[in-house]
């Protein structure tokens, strides 16, 4: 095998990791996606429709000055990080704090995130 001939979602299928993500992803020629990796697969998917766009940015105007104001920072799409190989990107996160620079955004810090995960993580964190 070449190096022309190596596909990322094949040889790493079920070794996927935060590690592997910031080497590999985005993947060259695929379609814009969503990138999660559940206890190590990795899983692509497009984002949501227009209907959660719409509730997502609605959400965001009315909590970011609660969220603010109690020290707490919202942020659309960030990466969620359970442990190296489980990862979520949701749509809105209110982290406990503000923070800087951070790809891989611990789940501890996390105060409230939106759910259209939940599908695909369940049990992995539980």
């Amino acid at each position: 095998m070449s190096l022309d001939d190596f596909d990322p979602l094949v040889e790493l299928a079920g070794m996927w990791t935060a590690e592997f993500a910031d080497r590999y992803l985005p993947i060259d020629g695929a379609h814009p996606a969503r990138y999660e990796a559940i206890n190590g697969r990795l899983v692509m998917s497009p984002r949501e429709g227009s209907a959660n766009s719409w509730a997502a940015k609605r959400l965001a105007i009315g909590l970011d000055a609660a969220a603010t104001a109690a020290g707490h920072a919202l942020y659309p799409a960030l990466n969620v990080i359970f442990t190296p190989d489980t990862w979520i990107g949701p749509d809105l996160v209110v982290l406990r704090q503000p923070v800087s620079r951070m790809t891989w955004v611990p789940a501890e810090h996390v105060l409230m995130r939106s759910s259209s995960s939940r599908r695909r993580l369940g049990a992995a964190t539980a």
